[in-house]
């Protein structure tokens, strides 16, 4: 029994310091699409992404669980509708949680006209945002909006917003590789995206009747 254990510290030791982790089985696609989603290859993996089997939809959304700031937020977005076929309130808080994130990257970066992508990726979760549309519950509105800023307050470690950068037209102009701003701007520019989901809470605490259009004041 001894030596059991100092084999497992052992070990603990060894992942400990080699900076390796336990992480869950992914299966070879899976780990793949990963892959190149890693490297901000969008094309590569969304080729992956596209022919997963539903094991594997249920694998990635275990991994994007488990890690929601490994990857662009975008892949949240493009999950959406999968998860949307067993688990509609899921699938509508992984869209906004991902559009969330998606716009704080987008304000990031340095060309402006890269915000244009965002009028995009409401057409990534038509089936999600299609019933979304019919719920017109302003509890339950609040509530997810609250969560999508508390995951983006628990779960801070993200990865670069470079990723968004790419979508803009000035940088093909240039022919120079697209920018961040300083990273000094950031809280600033994520505390602007944030206030608008405030804002929108707020809109519907102060009216309960918020889809009906009537306000007693």
């Amino acid at each position: 029994m001894r030596k059991l254990l100092i084999l497992f510290l052992l070990l603990c030791f060894v992942f400990l310091f080699s900076g390796c982790t336990f992480q869950e089985k992914l299966s070879p696609d899976v780990q793949t699409m990963i892959k190149f989603a890693r490297k901000n290859d969008l094309d590569k993996s969304i080729q992956f992404f596209n022919n997963f089997s539903a094991s594997e939809y249920k694998e990635f959304e275990k991994y994007l669980d488990n890690h929601p700031g490994d990857l662009s937020p975008i892949y949240f977005v493009l999950m959406a509708d999968k998860v949307f076929k067993y688990d509609k309130e899921k699938a509508i808080f992984y869209y906004f949680f991902g559009i969330l994130r998606v716009t704080e990257d987008v304000y990031m970066c340095k060309d402006t006209s890269n915000r244009e992508q965002l009028v995009m990726y409401p057409m990534l979760a038509e089936k999600t945002l299609q019933y979304y549309a019919t719920l017109e519950d302003v509890k339950f509105d609040i509530n997810m909006l609250q969560k999508t800023l508390d995951w983006d307050d628990k779960y801070l470690k993200r990865v670069s917003p470079i990723w968004a950068c790419n979508q803009g037209i000035q940088p093909f102009i240039d022919g120079r590789p697209p920018k961040l701003l300083p990273a000094s701007e950031f809280p600033k520019k994520r505390a602007i995206v944030r206030e608008m989901v405030e804002k929108s809470i707020k809109a519907r605490k102060d009216n309960p009747n918020f889809y009906s259009g009537y306000s007693d004041k």
